[in-house]
């Protein structure tokens, strides 16, 4: 018997939530997780879900990206707009999901999105600027 990957699980779920009334959709998400329950798959809950989510959004053209912000000073409205117009052109998406995290620098915002992470700390500007002068 082949082993069952995670993938697998997802693109289960994706297929019950596609195929579902909202009614359907109940009971087929219970009876999925009665079966992970019943193959002692539970522990794996959270990871599905995950992916389950990243597929999604990458069908709707929806980016999660997580901006790190320095703590008690959490990003306006127009820095996330800033920031959304430029993921959004970037990486051809129709919209953008953040997570706030106020775990970032001492100045300034790090963003990341998939593989990808963009820095617009001070310190990151002051060193960009030092190596134009260099150059």
């Amino acid at each position: 018997m082949a082993k069952i990957k995670i993938s697998d699980y997802i693109h289960t779920l994706k297929a019950i939530v596609a195929d579902s009334n909202q009614e359907q959709l109940e009971k087929n998400f219970a009876g999925f997780l009665q079966l992970l329950k019943n193959h002692k798959q539970s522990k794996l809950i959270g990871e599905i879900l995950d992916g389950l989510e990243k597929e999604l959004n990458a069908d709707a053209k929806i980016g999660v990206a997580t901006v790190h912000y320095p703590q008690g000073q959490e990003p306006d409205k127009q820095q996330l707009a800033q920031i959304k117009t430029f993921l959004k052109e970037r990486f051809d998406l129709h919209d953008i999901d953040f997570n706030l995290v106020a775990d970032g620098p001492k100045t300034g915002l790090l963003t990341d999105i998939g593989d990808f992470r963009y820095d617009w700390s001070l310190d990151n500007q002051l060193e960009r600027f030092k190596d134009k002068i260099k150059a």
